[in-house]
């Protein structure tokens, strides 16, 4: 709209300086036609007042004008300009200055623009029958001022336009934050609620846990014991899926920080494979640790949760992992990241969820996703990755398999 406004702007401006210009055409026309001497006197104050250039001829031949001022460029060559733009083939309107028009009720004539020394001119040329051969006209006017005039208007309009943007940003940014506010005020009620929900299921969980552990011991009857036991699993259950709401209500509130500090990864893979390789036996599989013989880089971290992160990863590995299987940790050096990884030989998963398992909650199917797991771990392992200005990403292992990838920033 502002674009159009100014293009109107600009062509109602020009209307005004075409018309007087084309008066002043027909004014000098006129005396051409009507006076046997033109007043060189009245010819310098045309001149002066309107900015013209004012060349006549006779049969080809100039009338001893030299003008009333000198436009940039020179004078002579400005008109011979005009003449080849009035005569050129590419002029719809094109003339020719230099022939006799075939009636005097009629007087040939062109109006073209063209630019000489980085000045703009408004020019018209127009051939006049006469008695004894013809006269020519051509008259030029300076559209420096007029430029300037459109100039100054284009800059208005950009001013004001990104006058308007900048208050409409302002508006917009007051708006939005105003109708966000019980959107914001909902979300952080419920922050609140599942942070206090989570905190309050801790302690009956630990009750019923404790509980359910001492009537183990005095019962024998067989189904007692199963129920006893399904009791305790499902605590156990319940018990994660508490601290894993606890966790993500706290990330959510902002109260979640890291402490980093220098942390060899080497040292940091060994101990989770130490942690890790009872549970890796007891279900049949294989867990190595794979790592540069040259010394690897420090990470600036914090060590709990990065612990934590390779838990995830490493308990997600050997949970979708046949009978048999291998895990490997891994890391290495890649530019200035450092890059930590978890392979496992399972099924793998389609390209499709490989983004998606990073959200809450999301499960794939009864395959890919046991009972006893909510989804919470990744999205757990990702919010602790981002703390520490790092990437997550999940690739195919060759050879079949899926390798949870973490690249954490090299110090410095």
């Amino acid at each position: 709209m502002a674009v159009f406004t100014l293009a109107l702007s600009e062509s109602r401006m020009a209307v005004p300086e075409e018309a007087r210009f084309q008066n002043q055409a027909d004014t000098i026309v006129y005396r051409m036609q009507t006076d046997k001497v033109l007043d060189w006197k009245w010819l310098d104050q045309t001149e002066a007042d309107g900015r013209l250039v004012i060349h006549m001829e006779e049969n080809g031949i100039p009338f001893l004008y030299r003008g009333a001022w000198q436009p940039p460029g020179g004078r002579e060559a400005l008109v011979a300009l005009a003449q080849e733009t009035a005569q050129s083939e590419t002029n719809p309107t094109r003339v020719d200055l230099y022939s006799r028009p075939p009636s005097a009720l009629e007087n040939p004539g062109t109006t073209f623009q063209l630019e000489l020394e980085g000045r703009r001119y408004r020019g018209t040329a127009v051939v006049l029958r006469t008695d004894t051969g013809y006269q020519s006209l051509t008259l030029l006017r300076d559209r420096q001022a007029e430029w300037e005039s459109v100039l100054t208007l284009r800059w208005v309009f950009v001013g004001v336009v990104l006058g308007c943007i900048a208050l409409l940003a302002v508006f917009s940014w007051w708006f939005s934050g105003r109708a966000l506010r019980p959107v914001v005020e909902s979300r952080r009620r419920q922050t609140e609620f599942v942070a206090a929900a989570s905190h309050e299921l801790r302690a009956p969980l630990a009750v019923i846990g404790t509980s359910v552990e001492a009537l183990r011991y005095g019962v024998s009857d067989p189904d007692s014991l199963r129920f006893a036991d399904a009791i305790a699993r499902e605590c156990r259950r319940t018990g994660r899926l508490v601290d894993d709401l606890l966790t993500l209500a706290t990330v959510d509130a902002k109260n979640w920080s890291v402490h980093p500090a220098p942390i060899e990864v080497g040292e940091l893979l060994r101990e989770i494979k130490e942690n890790f390789e009872a549970a890796a036996k007891a279900e049949g599989h294989s867990l190595r640790l794979e790592i540069s013989a040259h010394a690897l880089p420090l990470v600036s971290g914090d060590g709990q949760r990065l612990r934590q992160v390779l838990a995830v990863l490493v308990d997600n590995a050997l949970r979708h992992s046949p009978a048999g299987g291998a895990v490997a940790l891994r890391c290495r050096r890649d530019g200035r990241w450092v890059r930590l990884e978890v392979a496992d030989s399972g099924p793998g998963i389609p390209d499709s969820h490989k983004e998606k398992v990073f959200q809450r909650f999301f499960r794939m199917d009864q395959s890919r996703s046991k009972k006893e797991h909510y989804g919470l771990g990744l999205p757990i392992a990702w919010e602790i990755v981002r703390l520490h200005k790092g990437r997550i990403h999940l690739e195919d292992t060759p050879g079949g398999g899926l390798t949870a990838v973490v690249r954490l920033p090299r110090p410095g």
